[in-house]
């Protein structure tokens, strides 16, 4: 029995050990736990995008749209003249740490913006907009769990 609870407090020092520092050149496994913002509703934002980040619908919006994401050059200029102001989470990521973000509205805006460029370009009832539209949703929901409004 004791050796079962040291075997126990030997496996919780691990976890907890493991988690204290990375060696030097070794990239960072989630983006989201170490990052803090000193303002609340920021660091909220942050909390909110990590888990839009990580929803298993959201492999389309995580990157910029490109030619080669596309598939195709002329779809991609096609793209370009319906989505004016094209937006992803890499990018909202990016301007969060780089605290581009005046308040958590222009967050919301940009966060909003993937999914209406989504739905602006592609067809409705495909399966991309049924993601952007659950991710929207998952988002609305989290910004209400959040106390954001």
């Amino acid at each position: 029995m004791q050796d079962e609870q040291e075997d126990e407090d030997y496996g919780e020092e691990q976890r907890q050990d493991g988690n204290e520092e990375q060696s030097e050149g070794e990239e960072e496994y989630d983006p989201f736990a170490r990052e803090t913002f000193v303002d609340p509703n920021m660091q909220k934002c942050w909390l909110i995008l990590g888990k839009i980040y990580y929803h298993y619908e959201v492999t389309d919006f995580l990157d910029p749209v490109t030619p080669e994401s596309m598939g195709d050059e002329k779809m991609y200029e096609e793209y370009c003249s319906v989505v004016s102001e094209p937006m992803d989470i890499t990018t909202v990521m990016a301007k969060m740490r780089g605290h581009a973000y005046r308040d958590k509205e222009a967050f919301r805006r940009d966060i909003e913006l993937i999914f209406d460029n989504c739905r602006e370009f592609n067809e409705a009832g495909t399966e991309i907009v049924h993601c952007a539209n659950s991710l929207t949703i998952e988002f609305n929901g989290l910004w209400q769990e959040y106390d954001m409004n």
